[in-house]
């Protein structure tokens, strides 16, 4: 970011220079007087391109300053030469502060555009992506693993006994809970993972480059986290360390389509669930 206030800067000095010690003598170099003068203009452009209207116009207004003192210093030729380099300083600010304006209602626009995205891909209580991004990328992902031929694991999860957490303090405590979970999913997934709230206490991770041991293994140490993490539930004191059960499976190019890969994993959770249940799998607490 600092080395574009030092570009126009440069870029200011060199055609100033060039401008103010070229004389007008003669027809050539008068010539070259005239086309620097023009180049003016693309600090001007590159400042609005930049920094939008402030930036356009500050650039304006410091090219037609020294235009300005150049026109007293060397103010010689015919009235209509001078009326010639007045249209220049107009021209100076006319595109600093246009195009600088276009600039800057592009940017908001975009930034508008860029907000309006997010809050449609990401769910407003865990700041996870939701499932209308998911349904919008897995269908690339599952494209990559099968040309690229890396593996490519779905990891679907969900807190134990969260009803009686709802139950017990509150759906607040509940929200509570599951941002905590969501920030301790964030904390601990790869950068190239995806994770989703995938609806209610449930939440989904892509991961792209992962076999199923792999995953399975870093589902443990989330477990693992959370169970030295406890969560402090709000309108109580009492702190709970939640329990998350784990479904992992993953994308076979022979045999698996999108539906067939969740359904497998929906069936993994089930069978972690019905152990955390009857005691087979005990949950970390």
């Amino acid at each position: 970011m600092r080395r574009k206030p030092l570009i126009i800067l440069l870029l200011l000095l060199g055609i100033s220079t060039v401008h103010f010690l070229t004389p007008t003598g003669s027809h050539g170099l008068h010539l070259v007087h005239i086309v620097f003068g023009k180049l003016f203009l693309l600090p001007i452009a590159l400042a609005s391109a930049w920094f939008g209207l402030p930036g356009g116009f500050v650039a304006s207004v410091v090219s037609a300053t020294i235009y300005l003192i150049h026109i007293n210093i060397d103010w010689k030729g015919q009235i209509s030469e001078n009326l010639n380099q007045l249209s220049d300083l107009i021209a100076f600010i006319v595109v600093g502060v246009g195009s600088g304006l276009l600039i800057s209602i592009s940017n908001r626009l975009k930034s508008e555009r860029d907000k309006e995205k997010k809050r449609a891909e990401t769910d407003p209580l865990t700041s996870l992506f939701n499932r209308n991004f998911l349904e919008t990328h897995f269908a690339f992902e599952l494209l990559r693993a099968k040309t690229h031929g890396y593996p490519l694991s779905i990891c679907i999860m969900d807190i134990d006994r969260f009803k009686q957490i709802n139950d017990r303090w509150g759906h607040q405590a509940g929200d509570h809970a599951l941002v905590h979970l969501a920030q301790i999913l964030e904390d601990t997934k790869r950068e190239v993972d995806i994770a989703v709230r995938y609806g209610g206490d449930e939440f989904l991770v892509l991961c792209p480059g992962f076999d199923a041991p792999q995953v399975k293994s870093w589902g443990h140490a989330l477990q693992q986290r959370l169970s030295e993490n406890p969560v402090v539930l709000e309108g109580s004191s009492y702190s709970h360390s939640l329990s998350i059960s784990i479904g992992v499976a993953q994308y076979d190019p022979g045999n698996d389509d999108e539906e067939n890969l969740f359904r497998r994993a929906d069936d993994a959770l089930y069978e972690s669930k019905k152990k955390a249940s009857d005691g087979s799998r005990t949950p970390l607490n």
